[in-house]
This record gives structure tokens, C-alpha cells and sequence, in this order.
């Protein structure tokens, strides 16, 4: 699409991008054929009955139709998906409180027309805030949000040549945005003297914070996470610990066991802190219930974005009752898309999931020859350190288990599986390395993993590079913002979603953190200060997947670690690949300073590789030290 700026082709004085021609239509590629078939994908046409159906009856026919023909055509059936809006994931749908026959609509459309569609002094839609921030003013068009909106993002394979025009070959719907910046998505219309506007631009570029809406109180934005390689990932889930499961979980279909209803599930630990665990199916569907679906139910259960308010649980029993949206979406939507993600191409073995292998780009294959010989000491250094948390291929009857008592746990059988007890406290990890089980550990696993010709490695091909399961923070030992979430908690908004597992997680104990304000001298860590997350979920991670860590930069659940480019292409995805793994394994790379004197210069994001500071970045911190601090209360639900 195209930007749209002259005052005689506005929309209802709006400035609506228009279509570029036919480019607007994504057009299969005609190598893309359907499992089975010879020939190739094609997008599917209008059902008949679908043709002159419309969704409401306008009052005012002739506008109603004028304004339809206006808005641009990208081929798909506009009463499911409404139409494009020059945003890629947000569409545009008339709405029937504006259009519709009804008095209301009819006093709607008034309006409208004598402050902005017919108003001679022009764009004070855009200008005037007693203008745009009227109650009364009824917008002609609703905007639905589609997953794509946060995961739609330049191709790391095949970059845009100019990032401000791509063409749907140079975008890919499962990268995650990583070049998103929240203040000017969600705040474009605030000032810097605005209390949300500071919120949002207090996070780096692509992230979101999820719990924004339905607030938990906590600033804890984390990444836009890529969805790489569900075969693998559901692959783990089967031999990791199945989850307990409630009545209301059970009434979300499972796709992981051969018994949609089967209890203890296996699922996958979705999210950043492992809380989505009813499975890949109820995960899919919080995301709707989250973007907007059955918002009438969604605004009663907690103050929207204020909070201070307790939340209750989006039940599914009462959207299965009452949201045709829900219904559809259970129905349709999450099957369709369970399946994109799953597909595995039958000729092939290709999946819509695969990493992206920077062996496949021109410069990428170029550095990975130079750098061949490096690269094989490197995996050996990751399965004699990093593997334990991941990789999603272990040595069989591996698991995990985490206690302050860890030392007296350390002796394995001969020839046993490797039921690890790690320590619950990053301080321990390097005497927990050099105990006899994890010796034992890393002789299986290194048989496991074999050696790697110079064509293919099997170790890790269809490995998820994670094991999936949850680590307390205390272990990992960054900031613990994220980790802390307590929107699934029991009685919590998101509490059907999270497994019976999940909400009898024990307490992780004291997080250990630097303060700011406290003024107390810091520790050997950094630290001066604690608060312990409460038992019942909040206090874990689950390790990220180092899938195609090369394309994903910058690092660390909040992207921050390591330079942000803004630069889709493979050159500016290495640099800040390069900048910031150089700062996660080499810590004299992190440019060291003295404890933060305000909370400024700690909170400080959109860093250059030379302000990036230990301080900063390393040193656990809670979820908000601020929060803490002024409200002078432990955390708690909510």
C-alpha cells in the first residue's frame, strides 16, 4: 500500500493508505504447493454465499457503499477479515454504531460529518483533541487486531531493500517484531508529560508488555518472541513432566496427547515465565481473548490498564456460553493455525517453524566458512555448559528438579538417567558444574550429541534448543520483571490458562536486586536490596530457545542486552548479533560503572554498545524496584 496525503482523497476526512495496484494481493509463490498436489497454493475465493451478505443494514445506503468502494482490496473476503488498513495486522471493519440504521447511528454520523468529514478548516480530526478525544465522537470504522500485528516482521532471510517498502516476500509471520518501538504503537496521540506515554517509552523497541491491559502493576515488557520449530518444541513436551489440569482447563481442547481431555497434560511452557500450560491450543486462544475477543466479558473482570482493582478469572465456561466469537475462534481460527504451525511439508520435511539458518544468506555463508574451526570448539563449549537448559534433546529419563540442599543430591547410580537437583541460587552454579552428577550428565549428553560432520549437525537439527521447563529466577539469576507476572496466579484474569502445576509452584525464596534509592552499600553481585515473589507460579523462567540467535538480537527477555540497530538486514542483524553475544559470554565486554546515582541512568534504554552497564543489566532487579519502593508492600496478586 501506499500513504495517502491529499485532502481531496480523504475517506470521511481520514487518511486512509490506498492500494498500490495489484501489489496490495499476496500472491502464492508458484513453487508453493499443497501437500499432495501438483498444483500450486491459491488463496481461497468468496464462498457464494457469502456474495451481497452484508453485516448489519446501513441507514445511509449510499455512503455506506461509497466508503466500501474507497477502502483498498487485497483479495480476501472483507466480511471475515474486514479490510486492509495499510498496517500489517490491523484491518479495518465499517461500524454498524456509525453506518447501522438506528437513530444512534444516525446522530454518529452527523456529528462526524460537521466536525470532520465536511468541516472547512481541515484536518482537526488529527489536530484538535476536543476534536479526537470527544466521547461522543463515534469512529466510522472499528480496527481488529490480527497475531500478525506483533509478529509480522522483515524476513532476516530475504530483507527488504528498503525497510519502508517491503514486498510480502520480505516479510515473515512468525519472527516476532523486533523493530516495534511500544511509544509511538500505542501513544502516538500522548505527550512526554503523560504517565503512560513514560511507561511505554521506558521499554526497549520490540517489546510489549503483555500484562499492560489487564496490568498486574508491573513494568515487565519482554521480547516479541519468534515461534521457531513446534514440532521440536511439542516433541519436549512429551517427555518433560505432563501438568495438572483443572476442570476449566480441561475444557480447552489439548492437541499434545492422543486424549484431547487426557489428565496430567503434556504441553509446552508458553510464555516467558512458563504460565501459558494448559497447552498450544489454549495459549492461541488467550492471545484473542487478550487482543480483544469477547471484550464485552474481557473489561468486567479488571480495570482496564489502571488496575488497583481485583481482577477475576476469564472463564471459558462463560465464553463458551456466551461469545460466538469464542465458538468461531475454537472452532475455526485455532485449529487452522495449530495446523501452520505443525505443518510439516510431506516432500521435504520442510516446516513453516524452521529456524532460519544464516548459512542460507549470502554474508552469513561467507563468515560461517571463515569461521568453521572456531565454531566446532564453540559446540563443544555449549553441550559442556549451555545444553543442560538448552536443548530439547537429552539423554534419556533426563530431568530437572531445583533445592537449596542441592549439594546432598549429587551422586547418580551408575549408568543412571540424569535426574538432576540443580541449585536454586545463581551463586552455586559453578560449584553445582563441577559436582559428579553433572559430570556424569555431560559425558551422556556428549554421547548423545555425537560429532557434527561438516555438511550437518543431527544434534541439532530438529532440536528447540530448550528444554521448556521452568528455572527460578534466583538460578538465572537477570532481571526478574518478567519472571514475577502474576496475572495466571489462582483467581487471577488468566487462571483457566495456566495449569494446576503452575499455580502450586513454590516460592523461589529472596531475589536479590540493586536499589537505587536504598543507599546501602552493594554486595559482591552488585546488590543492596531483595523481596521474595510469593509461592503459586511467579519466580521462574523458562529458558529461551537459541533458535536462530543470529536474527534476534538485541538479548535477555527485555532486549536488553546489546546494540539495537533498527536494521533488518543481515549486516545489521550480525552487529547487533555480535555486540550482544560478545556481552553475554565475555562480561569484561560490558563496559563496567559504578552503582546507578538515580533511576534514570538505571532505567535508561535505547543504549549504544559503550553505555550498555553492568549495573544496569546484569544485576537482578524486581519486576518494578519502583513499585516496590513507593508502595513499600511485598508483592502480591495483582
Amino acid at each position: 500500500m501506499k500513504s495517502q496525503t491529499d485532502r481531496s482523497k480523504t475517506i470521511l476526512g481520514l487518511y486512509l493508505d490506498q492500494a498500490d495496484g495489484d501489489k496490495i494481493k499476496l500472491q502464492p509463490a508458484s513453487s508453493d504447493t499443497d501437500s499432495g498436489a501438483s498444483e500450486p497454493a491459491v488463496r481461497p475465493a468468496m464462498p457464494d454465499t457469502h456474495a451481497g451478505r452484508e453485516l448489519f443494514e446501513p441507514g445511509d445506503r449510499a455512503l455506506y457503499e461509497k466508503v466500501l468502494a474507497q477502502l483498498a482490496d487485497d483479495g480476501v473476503d472483507p466480511t471475515v477479515y474486514g479490510y486492509a488498513s495499510g498496517i500489517v495486522g490491523l484491518r479495518l471493519f465499517p461500524n454498524p454504531n456509525f453506518f447501522g440504521k438506528t437513530d444512534a447511528a444516525q446522530k454518529a454520523r452527523d456529528l462526524w460529518m460537521k466536525e470532520i468529514a465536511n468541516n472547512p478548516k481541515g484536518d482537526n480530526y488529527y489536530t484538535d483533541s476536543s476534536i479526537n478525544a470527544d466521547p461522543n465522537l463515534v469512529r466510522p470504522f472499528r480496527v481488529s487486531m490480527s497475531c500478525g500485528f506483533c509478529h509480522i516482521a522483515p524476513h532476516p532471510l530475504n530483507p527488504p531493500a528498503n525497510p519502508e517498502k517491503p514486498d510480502w516476500s520480505n516479510l515473515s509471520s512468525t519472527i516476532g517484531d523486533q523493530y516495534w518501538k511500544p511509544v509511538a504503537t500505542f501513544t502516538n496521540l500522548k505527550k512526554a508529560d503523560s504517565f503512560l506515554y513514560q511507561f511505554l517509552a521506558s521499554q526497549q523497541p520490540g517489546t510489549i508488555d503483555t500484562s499492560l491491559v489487564s496490568t498486574d502493576h508491573i513494568n515487565n515488557a519482554n521480547t516479541i518472541t519468534a515461534i521457531f520449530d513446534l514440532p521440536a518444541r511439542l516433541a519436549r513436551a512429551s517427555a518433560n513432566p505432563p501438568e495438572e489440569q483443572s476442570a476449566s482447563n480441561l475444557l480447552i481442547p489439548g492437541v499434545e496427547d492422543p486424549q484431547s481431555a487426557a489428565n496430567p497434560r503434556h504441553t509446552p511452557r508458553v510464555l516467558l515465565d512458563g504460565s501459558d500450560s494448559v497447552g498450544v491450543f489454549g495459549a492461541l486462544s488467550r492471545v484473542y481473548l487478550n487482543i480483544g475477543t469477547y471484550s464485552e466479558e474481557w473489561k468486567r473482570l479488571h480495570n482496564t490498564v489502571v488496575g488497583f482493582k481485583p481482577q477475576r478469572p476469564f472463564a471459558v465456561a462463560t465464553a463458551l456460553k456466551n461469545s460466538v466469537y469464542w465458538r468461531t475462534a475454537e472452532k475455526y481460527r485455532i485449529p487452522y493455525m495449530a495446523a501452520f504451525f505443525r505443518y510439516v511439508a510431506k516432500d521435504t520435511g520442510e516446516t513453516v517453524t524452521q529456524p532460519m539458518r544464516l548459512a542460507d544468506t549470502g554474508d552469513g555463508k561467507r563468515r560461517i566458512e571463515a569461521e568453521r574451526a572456531d565454531a566446532s570448539k564453540g559446540r563443544g563449549v555449549f553441550i559442556q555448559n549451555c545444553a543442560v537448559c538448552h536443548s530439547s534433546k537429552q539423554p534419556a529419563g533426563f530431568s530437572l528438579s531445583f533445592a537449596r540442599d542441592w549439594a546432598d543430591k549429587q551422586v547418580l547410580a551408575p549408568n543412571a538417567s540424569p535426574a538432576l537437583t540443580l541449585p536454586m541460587d545463581f551463586a552455586d552454579w559453578d560449584n553445582f558444574k563441577k559436582s559428579p552428577a553433572y559430570g556424569d550428565y555431560v559425558k551422556q549428553i556428549s554421547d548423545l550429541a555425537s560429532q557434527a560432520s561438516d555438511q550437518s549437525d543431527p544434534f541439532i537439527k530438529d532440536n528447540f534448543l530448550s528444554t521448556d521447563i521452568r528455572v527460578p529466577v534466583t538460578l538465572v539469576g537477570t532481571n526478574s520483571g518478567r519472571a514475577v507476572a502474576t496475572n495466571a496466579m489462582r483467581g487471577q484474569v488468566w487462571d483457566n490458562f495456566s495449569s494446576e502445576t503452575y499455580k502450586n509452584l513454590p516460592a523461589v525464596g529472596e531475589v536479590h536486586f540493586f536499589n537505587p534509592f536504598s543507599g546501602k552499600p552493594v554486595d559482591a553481585w552488585g546488590n543492596n536490596d531483595s523481596y521474595a515473589p510469593p509461592a503459586g507460579g511467579p519466580g521462574y523462567y523458562r529458558p529461551a530457545s537459541l533458535i536462530s540467535l543470529w536474527a534476534t538480537a538485541p538479548f535477555l527477555h527485555n532486549n536488553a542486552l546489546g546494540e539495537y540497530t533498527h536494521d533488518p538486514s543481515v549486516v545489521g542483524r550480525l552487529k547487533a548479533f555480535d555486540d550482544g553475544i560478545d556481552k553475554i559470554l565475555w562480561p569484561d565486554k560490558r563496559e563496567a560503572s559504578p552503582p546507578c546515582a538515580s533511576m534514570v541512568t538505571c532505567a535508561a534504554r535505547w543504549r549504544s554498545p559503550e553505555a550498555t552497564t553492568v549495573s544496569s543489566i546484569e544485576r537482578p532487579s524486581p519486576a518494578s524496584s519502583t513499585f516496590r519502593h513507593a508502595s513499600s508492600t511485598p508483592l502480591s496478586p495483582g
